[in-house]
C-alpha cells in the first residue's frame, strides 16, 4: 500500500506527456522526483492539447501515485491553421520553424499578427477558464499546499496567479524561457496594445509571485530587473542520468555533427556550414566523411544554405522521434551541435539538452555568443567549445581538430589484421 506525503504541491503546465519534445523534461523530471524530497505533485495540465511534437512513452515516468488532472481548453488554432493554408490534422510548429521555405508568406503574417495581437499572452489564453475551475477542485480535493506554474505557455502562469489569489497558497512561478523578450517576439508582429499588455502581466506575475525561477544567471538579471526589489532564482536545467541506463548508441559510420532538436531558422547553422564547404574543397576525405545530422524538425533555411553550398548530399535529417530513440543518436555522435538562436538575449540561452549532451560525454561544438552562460558552462565542464555565428576560421579549425580526433579513433578501433 503507497502512503501518500502529507505536503502537496499543485504543477501547473500544459506541456506534459503526452506531449514530446523539450518542453516536456524540466516539468516531467520535476514530477518524477520531488516525491524523493517530501513533496507529492498533483499535476493540472491540458486534455488533448496542440502540441507540436507526440511522446507517449514518456508518460511512463510518471508515478502511479501521481493525480493528473486533465482540463480541456479551446484552442484557436484552428483558425490559425486555416489563415496558413494547412490541413486540420496539421501539426503547428513551434519557433516558426518552416519546413517548406526559409521566407515568410503573407498568410504566415497574418496568421502571426493574429496570434501577437489577439490570443494575449499566447494562443494556449482558452485554457485558462477551465483550468482554474479545475485547479481549484484539485486544490481542495488533494489539500493541495502550494503552487508551482511552469511557463511558456505564459497562460499557466496566469492560471496559478488566479488559483494563488483564490486560495492564499504560495506561488512559485518558473520561467523556461522569457516572456516579452523571447527571441521571437518580432516575430509576431504585435502592436503597442499587445506589447503593452504582454508587459504588464509579465509584471504582475513577477511580483505577485512568491517565488520566480528561471534557467540562467542571465535571464534570472533581465526578469528581476523588471520588478526591482524582487530578486529571481536560478535553477538551471540538468540530465537524468537513468535515461542513459541500458541505451544503445547509434555511432554513424561518417563524421556526423548531429544536432538533436528543432533546426529552425534562427538556429540556421550558416557559419558552420561555409567552413565545412571550405574544408571540403580543401580535403577529398573530409568531403567524403562530412555529415550534418538533423535528429528533429529542420527549417527551410538550413536545407536552401547547404544546397547554396553544394552540400544537400550531407545531410541527413532525421524526423522527430521519441525521447529514448533520440538518446541513442546523442550517445553515439562523432560530436555534438548545439546552435544559440541569433536573436536578442541570447546570453541567457541554456537550453536543456546542453545537459544531455554534456552527460553523454560527447564533444560539444556550440555556436552562438562566446560571452554567453553557455560558454561559461561549457569552459567550466571542459565539455566543448562555443563560437560566433559567423566566426568561421574559428570554427573551421575546431571541425578540423574534432575530424582529426574521430579519425583516429576510428583507426584505433580498427582490428589488426595478421597476414
Amino acid at each position: 500500500m503507497t502512503t501518500r506525503l502529507d505536503r502537496r504541491v499543485l504543477v501547473v503546465a500544459y506541456y506534459f506527456p503526452p506531449s514530446g519534445g523539450s518542453g516536456v523534461q524540466r516539468t516531467l523530471k520535476l514530477v518524477r522526483y520531488l516525491r524523493d524530497f517530501g513533496w507529492e505533485p498533483v499535476v493540472l495540465t491540458v486534455a488533448d492539447g496542440e502540441y507540436p511534437n507526440l511522446d507517449p512513452s514518456l508518460a511512463a515516468e510518471i508515478p502511479p501515485e501521481v493525480a493528473v488532472y486533465r482540463s480541456r481548453a479551446v484552442e484557436p488554432f484552428a483558425l490559425y491553421k486555416k489563415l496558413l493554408g494547412h490541413k486540420p490534422e496539421a501539426k503547428v510548429s513551434v519557433g516558426f520553424l518552416n519546413e517548406g521555405s526559409a521566407g515568410t508568406s503573407w498568410r504566415e503574417k497574418l496568421a502571426r499578427a493574429v496570434r501577437g495581437n489577439v490570443f494575449i499572452p499566447d494562443a494556449r489564453i482558452g485554457w485558462l477558464p477551465s483550468a482554474v475551475r479545475l485547479g481549484r477542485r484539485a486544490i481542495r480535493e488533494q489539500q493541495v499546499q502550494a503552487i508551482y506554474s511552469s511557463g511558456p505557455p505564459h497562460t499557466a502562469h496566469l492560471i496559478a496567479r488566479s488559483l494563488a489569489q483564490k486560495t492564499g497558497l504560495p506561488w512559485l512561478a518558473d520561467f523556461r524561457d522569457p516572456w516579452t523578450d523571447i527571441d521571437f517576439i518580432d516575430e509576431l508582429r504585435m502592436g503597442r496594445v499587445a506589447r503593452w499588455l504582454n508587459a504588464r502581466l509579465e509584471r504582475r506575475v513577477l511580483r505577485e509571485a512568491t517565488v520566480a525561477v528561471t534557467v540562467s544567471p542571465s535571464w534570472a538579471r533581465m526578469l528581476a530587473a523588471k520588478v526591482p526589489g524582487k530578486p529571481v532564482q536560478v535553477v538551471t536545467n540538468g540530465y537524468d542520468p537513468a535515461d542513459f541506463v541500458g541505451v544503445e548508441p547509434i555511432s554513424p559510420a561518417k563524421f556526423a555533427v548531429t544536432h538533436v532538436g528543432n533546426l529552425v531558422r534562427a538556429r540556421n547553422p550558416d557559419g558552420l556550414l561555409r567552413a565545412a564547404a571550405e574544408l571540403a574543397r580543401e580535403d577529398a576525405e573530409f568531403a567524403r566523411d562530412f555529415e550534418l545530422a538533423s535528429v528533429g524538425n529542420i527549417d527551410g533555411a538550413t536545407r536552401a544554405t547547404m544546397a547554396q553550398l553544394g552540400l544537400s548530399h550531407a545531410l541527413r535529417h532525421e524526423p522527430y522521434m521519441p525521447h529514448a530513440e533520440a538518446l541513442r543518436h546523442v550517445l553515439g555522435a562523432p560530436v555534438l551541435l548545439l546552435m544559440v538562436n541569433d536573436a536578442p538575449n541570447q546570453a541567457g540561452v541554456l537550453p536543456a539538452k546542453l545537459y544531455e549532451y554534456l552527460g553523454s560525454g560527447r564533444p560539444v561544438l556550440a555556436v552562438g555568443p562566446p560571452s554567453g552562460d553557455i560558454a561559461t558552462i561549457l569552459a567550466d565542464t571542459g565539455g566543448g567549445s562555443v563560437f560566433a555565428y559567423d566566426d568561421i576560421a574559428g570554427l573551421k579549425a575546431e571541425l578540423t581538430r574534432l575530424y582529426s580526433h574521430w579519425r583516429s579513433d576510428r583507426a584505433a578501433a580498427r582490428p589488426v589484421v595478421v597476414p
